[in-house]
C-alpha cells in the first residue's frame, strides 16, 4: 500500500517524495524533545497514529499533524509537553523531575478532563471534534479532526486591517450557538480570545483549546488571563465567574477584530471609572461608525467588566428598540 504524506496528508510518496507538495519523507528543522518525524503513536487501545510535521509548539504541549491508520484520515495529535520537561529519546517518554512532578501531574489531570469535555461534546459544528484520548509515553494525547484555516488572529493580521461587520457578522452568530451549547451543559469556555476562535476554508467556525473550561458552579478556578480579553472576576482569587465571563472576552474579542485595537484592560479601567467617572474604553461607535447600532449596544452593555448581554441578542428586537440613539 501507498505510503502518505506526513507533511500535506493528501500525496503518496513516489521515490521517496510526495507526488503532491514534492517533499521529502523527512523533516529535518524538528526540533529536539518532539516525537520523531513517522513515529508510530499507538494508544492502549491499539489505535495507530503516524505523526507527521508539527503544526503548534506552546508552553504546554506540542499539537502535530498526523495520520490515523485505522480510519485513513488526518488528524490533529495534541500532546502534553509542559516547558522544561524532557523526553527520553529511546523510549519517547516525558521525563518530569522530583521538583516537577506534583505540578506534571496536576497538568495531565487537566489535561484528561480537557479531552473528555470536548469529547462529550462531539458532534456540536461550532466546537472542534475530538476522536481519541488516551496516556501513554507518561503524559497525555488526544486526536482531533485536523482543521485547515487560520484563527481570527491570524485573520486579522494577513488582512493587515479590521475586520468589518458583514466579515464577522457569521463567524460571531456561529461562535454565540457554540456557547449557547457550552453553557447549556453548565460548562464555562474561560479563554474566549481571538487565537482560539478557527475559521474552516469552508466557512465553518470552531471553538478550540478548551483547556481552561470549567463547570460554572465549580468552588475552585484557576486563572486564564489575556490583555483585553480578560473580564475583572478573572483577576480575582474568588470572582464570581457564570456565563458572562464568556459573554464578556467574547465582546472584548469582537471589539478588537473590529477597531484592531486591544481593549483596555479591565483591572486598569475600573479604577479610572470609579475616581473619575470615565470609562478609557474608546467606544467602538468611533472605530466603526457603520457598525449597526444593536451591535454596538451589546458591545458596550458588556463593556465595564462581566455584565451580560442585556438587550439580548445582536438581532433581537428589544436590542434594536433600545438602541435607536447615536453610539
Amino acid at each position: 500500500m501507498p505510503q502518505v504524506c506526513l507533511h500535506c496528508m493528501r500525496g503518496y510518496l513516489a521515490a521517496g517524495r510526495c507526488r503532491i507538495c514534492g517533499k521529502p519523507n523527512t523533516d529535518p528543522g524538528r526540533l529536539p524533545n518532539m516525537l520523531p518525524f513517522g513515529y508510530k503513536l499507538i494508544s492502549p487501545q491499539g489505535r495507530c497514529y503516524q505523526i507527521g510535521r508539527v503544526l503548534g509548539n506552546g508552553g504546554f504541549g506540542i499539537t502535530y499533524l498526523a495520520w490515523d491508520m485505522l480510519r485513513s484520515r488526518p488528524v490533529a495529535i495534541k500532546e502534553l509537553f509542559p516547558n522544561r520537561l524532557s523526553r527520553d529519546m529511546s523510549t519517547m517518554e516525558v521525563k518530569a523531575g522530583p521538583e516537577q512532578q506534583a505540578m506534571f501531574q496536576h497538568f495531565k489531570r487537566r489535561f484528561v478532563d480537557e479531552a473528555r469535555i470536548i469529547s462529550f461534546l462531539r458532534d456540536q459544528p461550532e466546537i472542534v471534534n475530538i476522536y481519541d484520548y488516551f496516556e501513554t509515553n507518561a503524559t497525555g494525547y488526544y486526536a482531533m479532526e485536523y482543521l485547515q484555516g487560520m484563527d481570527m488572529q491570524r485573520w486579522l493580521e494577513k488582512k493587515g486591517a479590521p475586520l468589518t461587520w458583514r466579515e464577522l457578522e457569521s463567524p460571531v452568530k456561529q461562535i454565540l450557538q457554540g456557547l449557547k451549547v457550552l453553557h447549556g451543559y453548565g460548562l464555562l469556555h474561560r479563554d474566549i480570545s481571538p487565537d482560539n476562535i478557527f475559521v474552516c476554508r469552508d466557512g465553518r467556525v470552531k471553538l478550540i483549546d478548551f483547556g481552561s473550561v470549567r463547570n460554572a458552579k465549580a468552588d475552585h478556578f484557576t486563572t486564564v488571563l489575556k490583555r483585553g480579553f480578560a473580564p475583572l472576576e478573572l483577576f480575582m482569587e474568588k470572582g464570581n465567574q457564570g456565563f458572562w465571563t464568556d459573554t464578556f472576552s467574547l465582546c472584548a474579542t469582537i471589539y478588537y477584530l473590529l477597531s484592531g485595537k486591544f481593549p483596555a484592560q479591565v483591572y486598569d479601567r475600573i479604577p479610572q471609572i470609579k475616581e473619575k467617572g470615565v470609562d478609557p474604553l474608546v467606544p467602538i461607535g468611533r472605530y466603526v461608525p457603520t457598525l449597526p447600532s444593536c451591535m454596538a449596544c451589546s458591545l458596550r452593555k458588556t463593556g465595564v467588566s462581566r455584565i451580560p448581554m442585556r438587550c439580548g441578542t445582536p438581532s433581537s428586537r428589544k436590542c434594536r428598540e433600545r438602541c435607536r440613539r447615536p453610539v
